[in-house]
């Protein structure tokens, strides 16, 4: 998952990586004007129908516009 602040970072190192077409990158957007990136899924779009009312562990949230690492 990459989040759109971090793909300008991201997009400088994706050729070390050694990526395979079977590698999915989901794309995390900061706001609904944002255009996904080619090559990038859009996490939101594929996960809208998920039932969100089940936690799936006892972890606190983060919440959008907290501050937090994710690779």
């Amino acid at each position: 998952v990459i989040g759109e602040e971090l793909i300008d970072a991201f997009e400088e190192v994706k050729g070390d990586l050694e990526l395979t077409q079977d590698d999915k990158l989901y794309f995390l957007k900061d706001n609904d004007e944002t255009i996904i990136p080619e090559g990038y899924i859009d996490l939101m779009e594929q996960i809208k129908h998920q039932d969100m009312s089940k936690r799936c562990c006892s972890l606190p949230c983060i919440y959008q516009g907290s501050n937090c690492a994710y690779f």
